[in-house]
């Protein structure tokens, strides 16, 4: 049912009675076309045409990618801009890079990643610029090239390798980045590594007691990491100054020993869960350490690309797995964080 309610200057607005049983989701972008009458005095008169409802919802299905979908690619955000490089697609191993363009909606081709072909790599965003590597050939073989990426140049720069073996996560205080590395299955710890992009160094830290979750982000100048000690997880918090560990609180992430990605957007991280029956999209305050579930609509996927620009965040790709079968994505989704109570 609809009805005209007021005129300004040339055209007329129509305030829809039922909406929330036409548009049915509310979480979801659609476009429905309804017919329209106008009654008045007894008449009802057909319109010949008829209208076209654009609802903008929280999810919102974005044009599919044109380049490999993929599984395992470094997504990030520089400069107002998100970035995919590299990943596990249909044909194995990959390597390109690929620029979005918020603006007008466009993804561009840059230039290669220069170091083989992986999946799962490290990033950290240190004073402008991205630094990308180690990560695995998805056989069992992990990768310790190091690279600086330069936007306005759109060119790679070989940097000192890293140290350790395998790494599980990072994050970044004051401009230095921090690596978790490799569990040591003897000293019942994991290694821990931090780089100075302004003398190209590694250092090693201070090791964190148990084996680390992925899920890890820093606040307030330090670290925060999840690890498992003795079948039991604790919440540990890194000091810089003193580099030292020490047990933050009790209250442990749902999930926290899942897989996921992450992604922090002003005093909040957002945190893309999955699993082998669903995926889950959370909002955590680390702060208040406190976590919401937020409405998901763009269906099962894993390791998918994951990043924000500004309070937009898209997502799209990964891997959809049935018995025997693999699937690489290539649908992509636009997220509005304002519209998380329409």
């Amino acid at each position: 049912e609809v009805s005209s309610s007021y005129t300004i200057s040339t055209s007329t607005q129509i305030r829809i009675l039922n909406a929330d049983a036409i548009i049915g989701d509310t979480y979801l972008s659609q476009t429905t076309t309804l017919p329209l009458s106008v009654s008045a005095g007894g008449l009802t008169v057909k319109a010949s045409t008829p209208i076209t409802l654009n609802y903008q919802g929280m999810w919102t299905s974005q044009p599919d990618l044109t380049f490999t979908g993929r599984e395992g690619a470094a997504s990030f955000t520089l400069n107002g801009k998100g970035y995919v490089v590299s990943g596990y697609g249909q044909g194995g191993l990959l390597k390109d890079v690929w620029q979005f363009d918020p603006l007008n909606n466009t993804w561009s081709k840059k230039a290669d990643f220069p170091g083989a072909g992986r999946r799962n790599s490290t990033v950290l965003i240190l004073n402008n610029k991205a630094y990308v590597g180690l990560g695995d050939n998805a056989n069992s073989g992990y990768y310790k090239d190091w690279y600086e990426y330069t936007p306005g140049s759109d060119s790679w720069t070989k940097k000192a390798d890293f140290p350790g073996n395998n790494s599980f996560g990072s994050f970044e205080i004051n401009n230095l980045g921090y690596v978790v590395g490799d569990y040591d299955v003897f000293t019942v710890q994991t290694d821990f590594w931090e780089y100075n992009p302004s003398a190209n160094q590694w250092t090693a830290k201070k090791k964190l007691p148990g084996i680390v979750s992925r899920f890890m982000y820093s606040v307030n100048g330090q670290g925060h990491v999840y690890s498992d000690v003795n079948f039991n997880y604790k919440h540990y918090a890194y000091n810089p100054l003193t580099n030292e560990w020490q047990i933050f609180d009790e209250i442990i992430p749902p999930y926290v020993n899942s897989s996921n990605s992450y992604i922090r957007i002003d005093n909040s991280i957002y945190v893309l869960q999955y699993n082998s029956s669903e995926t889950e999209l959370f909002e955590f305050n680390p702060l208040a350490v406190t976590w919401v579930r937020l409405p998901y609509r763009s269906g099962k996927r894993f390791l998918p690309i994951f990043f924000n620009v500004g309070n937009m965040i898209y997502l799209g790709s990964g891997r959809f797995s049935e018995p025997n079968v693999n699937y690489y994505l290539n649908d992509y989704w636009k997220v509005d964080l304002s519209k998380t109570n329409p």
